[in-house]
């Protein structure tokens, strides 16, 4: 029992430590601020300018209001469908969207729809900006002379696949049932996004076509331009390229629709998943309602992170469940909150729902506390300011203005927001969570129109603007040290934002399983943060919460890794932490077999997921199972290995492999040489070097056949192909030709198989074959999700471009001069984020290439020949020699793939063993 004094101290400590942190979240919230200036444009479009010269590059961010609400019952999918279409041609520009990107070096390129607005972005060098607005303008007011009956055709049926594609994973009934039983009929969010396929299959040319001209126009439109621009120029731009947009109609719309229901509505339903989960959600405000922003505090309070209430309960200390969140969907007109939880393995629901409950009864009826508070208003305004270090992209500054201009009519509105997550206090968090999660669960579960003109454009149509010289890009200089202990060091110095990051590289990942049991690597990283000698897993991870820092770990095929992300003002602090992680983790048992539970239940759950079904199988039959990479690509080995190990065996992987002679610590960010390294020789001096195993990635040869490896999923509505064979390493001197190959072939948007398969076909929502790097032989994997009844003939497509590239159509100058463009232009805007710099960096470390790799680069591709790229082609390309396998209902499939001639068929179960037929 502790004396009077010896309370009194740890109150104080306690308050102490309250006080620190009330200030950390509130001066980093204080500081927050994306300058912007705002204009309407004559035809009501509305433009936002943010500057931001840390890289020349612009972010293109066009929001339009309108999304899947402004659907009717019966026309569903319709906002969705056109946002495809806007990516198929314009009438002054009637080509693929990406097509003129790529070329100019777009990054973070894409479009999405939600139930309340729809939105296309991209960073562009900032001397392609003209280019930009040139395409953006001309699909917003020249669109409906290109769409014709063969775009709608194709791209419905895309679409199509991209809801098969997500049915087809497990969980994927969720969505529907839950959208439909939470909303009354008829309710704007009462049907989902992407539609139903028989609206889809309904939707007509005309009805597409009167779609465009109600919804966009330049008055129900919002275009943000951020990054390397002034204002005066941006709007000058603007008006130049949209001026001439006419403003389109008024358009009507509901400002609160919540449908608060009151009892409780329960549902049960079937699916082929491997662990039991259960979903309870209730209706709440809409975005940006006060009640929404502490109803958010309060979900992380509930759910988010290990130091949740419902992670503490049910991972932790119950072991009744593998996986918990709580969180809110705010939407415009209406808000829902959520909390989700995946059973463990045979575990019955009811115990799981009602220690849920009494969670969150306990939460309702005593309120949060004070720490708990200050840690999610900390994580949360963390997660602000990391998001804000990018111009473009979910969650960037472009993204972030326009948002709360579309929903708030001020692009600043953030503001408010963050000032109520500064403010919150406990009573509330607690009085929002009593109004409304107290009843009415479901568990499974308009202002005068403006008078608008146009004013008259000089914007030259007949044409794509040329874009200027483009800027070189620049990447950081690479600073290098040795600890006394024989660690590396690799420093790359970013000021942009107070942040820095580590991340120790360790010569190990999937590939070291070689030398203990398939699945060790993934287990004994994952458990390195679960305990120190002085620290349980809670306290890491609450003191890393408190601090605003993110630690992680984990593993690839060769490589294992420790992470850290702290704030430059609590470098100290986080960086005891970080040490005391790499040497002094505990691997208590208890949470020990927590964690192998959960990486059985994710085995199991691999082996119902179709493209990891795949992807466990594949590693072994292309390099054999004595090999380094012949294990599963997830790294999570296998039920019968893991289930063996033991925590010895984690202790020996730790002191095997975790030495600081066979580690690279990665440094990007806010810090100098002189200010890090003597804090590391101090944190560091008690490491000692040991003798670390070398790994077995011999060469292996080349199969001497094609072999189809067909694993059955019955009901799968989709097929999952992959076809591969090794490929020489990325360290090869020909790479930068051979990554360039795969590019044209299948490794971007424009590529043939995905042209062919998705745009032509429109059999798959995706088709591509990629490169996954590695230290040895890399495997080369053509991937494809089809149709079920269009099994047979993609196969023959995939192989037939693969043939031909190496044949009768080799690659061109042209798809050779649009990869080289798009390559070169688009590296400015890759290194805009420390994160990314850092990722380049790993990769100097993980494939040992030179330090100047990266400086060297945009030459190297400039100086492709096309004769470089098809002696690539046939040095990598084996289409006689390719393994494939195929995951999908045996029933439907098998009879047609026996009809191809390939030399041998097998069928295999989850774990690659041969099945009798």
């Amino acid at each position: 029992m502790l004396k009077i004094s010896q309370f009194i101290l740890l109150f104080l400590v306690a308050v102490s430590m309250m006080t620190t942190t009330t200030s950390l979240a509130k001066d980093m919230g204080d500081g927050i601020d994306i300058p912007f200036q705002k204009f309407v444009l004559k035809n009501g479009l509305a433009l936002i300018v943010h500057t931001d010269h840390k890289a020349p590059i612009v972010a293109v961010n066009v929001w339009y209001h309108v999304g899947s609400k402004n659907e009717k019952p019966g026309r569903t999918g319709f906002a969705h469908l056109f946002e495809h279409l806007m990516f198929n041609g314009s009438e002054n520009f009637n080509d693929d969207y990406f097509q003129a990107m790529e070329r100019v070096g777009a990054t973070d390129l894409n479009g999405t729809t939600s139930e309340d607005r729809t939105n296309y972005f991209q960073n562009v060098p900032t001397s392609a900006l003209d280019v930009a607005l040139w395409m953006e303008s001309d699909r917003m007011g020249h669109l409906v002379g290109a769409i014709d009956q063969a775009k709608l055709d194709e791209q419905r049926g895309v679409v199509q696949n991209e809801k098969r594609q997500y049915e087809n994973q497990p969980y994927g009934v969720v969505e529907e049932l839950m959208t439909k039983a939470t909303y009354p009929a008829g309710h704007p969010y009462s049907w989902t996004v992407i539609g139903s396929m028989e609206d889809l299959n309904a939707a007509s040319l005309n009805d597409v076509r009167e779609w465009f001209k109600k919804y966009y126009g330049a008055a129900n439109a919002v275009v943000t331009i951020a990054g390397d621009i002034d204002a005066k120029t941006a709007k000058e731009q603007v008006e130049k390229y949209f001026g001439d947009i006419p403003s389109g109609p008024p358009v009507g719309k509901f400002d609160e629709w919540i449908a608060k229901r009151t009892g409780t509505i329960r549902q049960e339903v079937q699916d082929r998943v491997a662990q039991a989960r259960i979903y309870e959600e209730w209706n709440v405000t809409p975005w940006g309602a006060e009640d929404t922003d502490y109803l958010n505090l309060f979900s992380d309070i509930l759910g988010s992170g290990k130091n949740s209430r419902l992670y503490k309960r049910l991972v932790y200390r119950d072991q009744i469940a593998t996986k918990v969140n709580a969180y809110v969907y705010g939407r415009e007109i209406a808000g829902q909150f959520f909390i989700e939880v995946t059973a463990k393995p045979g575990q019955d629901l009811a115990q799981v729902e009602k220690a849920m409950d009494e969670e969150l009864n306990d939460l309702l009826q005593n309120g949060p506390t004070e720490k708990e508070l200050e840690r999610v208003k900390t994580q949360y305004i963390a997660g602000f300011v990391r998001g804000i270090e990018r111009i473009g992209g979910f969650g960037g500054k472009s993204d972030i203005l326009a948002k709360n201009q579309v929903f708030a009519g001020d692009p600043g509105f953030y503001k408010t927001t963050l000032k109520r997550i500064q403010t919150a206090t406990t009573n509330d968090l607690w009085d929002a969570a009593k109004r409304w999660l107290s009843d009415g669960m479901y568990a499974l579960k308009v202002l005068p129109f403006p008078e608008y003109t146009t004013i008259e454009s000089n914007a030259d149509r007949s044409k794509l603007p040329e874009p200027g010289t483009p800027p070189a890009a620049e990447f950081p200089e690479l600073q290098r040290t040795t600890l006394d202990n024989g660690m590396k060091i690799i420093l790359a110095e970013r000021h942009s934002v107070p942040i820095v990051s580590f991340d120790l590289l360790f010569d190990a990942g999937f590939a070291s399983d070689q030398f203990s049991k398939p699945g060790i690597a993934k287990l004994a990283m994952n458990m390195l943060d679960e305990g120190t000698q002085k620290k349980s897993a809670l306290q890491i991870s609450e003191e890393l919460a408190m601090l605003g820092a993110n630690l992680h770990t984990g593993s690839n095929l060769d490589m294992s890794s420790v992470s850290l992300s702290a704030l430059k003002s609590k470098l100290d602090e986080s960086l005891d932490i970080y040490a005391d992680v790499i040497l002094n983790p505990s691997f208590p048992e208890k949470d020990f077999e927590r964690l192998q539970k959960q990486q059985l239940a994710a085995i199991q759950q691999e082996k119902m997921t179709p493209i990891q079904m795949a992807l466990r199988v594949f590693p072994a039959l292309l390099y054999g199972k004595d090999h380094a990479y012949g294990n599963p690509l997830t790294g999570s080995g296998n039920e019968e290995s893991v289930r063996s190990l033991a925590r010895n065996d984690l202790i020996k992987f730790q002191r095997t492999w975790l030495r600081p002679n066979n580690a690279t610590l990665v440094i990007v960010g806010d810090v100098k040489m002189k200010e890090v390294k003597p804090r590391l020789e101090k944190l560091f001096k008690s490491w000692k070097k040991g003798q670390v195993p070398q790994k077995n990635i011999n060469k292996v040869q080349q199969k001497t056949k094609s072999i189809v490896y067909l694993m059955d999923k019955p009901g799968a509505i989709q097929s999952i192909i992959l076809a591969g064979h090794v490929a020489p390493p990325k360290s090869d001197p020909d790479d930068i030709a051979i990554e360039t190959m795969n590019n044209i072939l299948g490794g971007t948007f424009t590529s043939r198989i995905n042209m062919n398969l998705r745009e032509d076909k429109h059999w798959a929502y995706g088709a591509f074959s990629f490169l996954m790097g590695a230290k040895g032989q890399q495997p080369f994997i053509a991937y494809a999700p089809v149709q079920t009844d269009k099994t047979k003939e993609s196969i023959i497509e995939i192989k037939k471009e693969i043939k031909d590239f190496i044949g009768t159509k080799p690659a061109t100058e042209k798809e050779l001069i649009k990869i080289q463009k798009n390559r070169i232009l688009r590296l400015p805007g890759g290194w805009e984020t420390i994160n990314a710099v850092g990722n380049s960096i790993e990769d100097i470390v993980h494939y040992g290439l030179p330090d100047d790799y990266y400086e060297k680069y945009p030459g190297k591709i400039k100086s492709l020949q096309v004769q470089d790229i098809r002696k690539a082609a046939k040095k990598v390309l084996h289409p006689d020699k390719l393994v494939w396998v195929v995951v999908g209902d045996r029933n439907k499939i098998e009879a047609g793939i026996r009809e191809m001639g390939f030399d041998e068929i097998k069928l295999i179960d989850g774990d690659g063993n041969l099945v009798k037929l």
